[in-house]
């Protein structure tokens, strides 16, 4: 993670490691459970470097205490993933997860 010489056409894999990490330490699997580290150190950089699943996650783990914060993740989440334009099993699946997500978070 801490590479500085990453050629610029393998950021990418930096990007998917921080999400891939956040995800760990957010549910606890093999490190002790940090929601906050999982959000701040590792969801947070890879949304903003433009991770659509950082994105979702992010959505996700802000939808019950801050529905407007997790319903513009959600929303961006939704923009990333539809630029991408996959039709595979798992991301129309993920897809389907945001849209019902967005309209629960817009009844609230």
């Amino acid at each position: 993670m801490d590479l500085q010489d990453i050629p610029k056409e393998l950021e990418y894999l930096r990007v998917d490691a921080q999400n891939n990490l956040g995800f760990l330490y957010f549910m606890g699997w093999g490190v002790k459970q940090n929601k906050e580290r999982a959000i701040q150190q590792y969801w947070r950089p890879a949304e903003k470097a433009g991770h659509e699943e950082a994105a979702y996650h992010l959505c996700h783990a802000y939808a019950k205490e801050s529905p407007e914060l997790a319903l513009g993740y959600c929303r961006e989440s939704l923009r990333r993933y539809d630029k991408i334009g996959r039709t595979d099993g798992d991301t129309n699946e993920i897809i389907a997860q945001i849209r019902q997500l967005i309209s629960w978070l817009e009844e609230r």
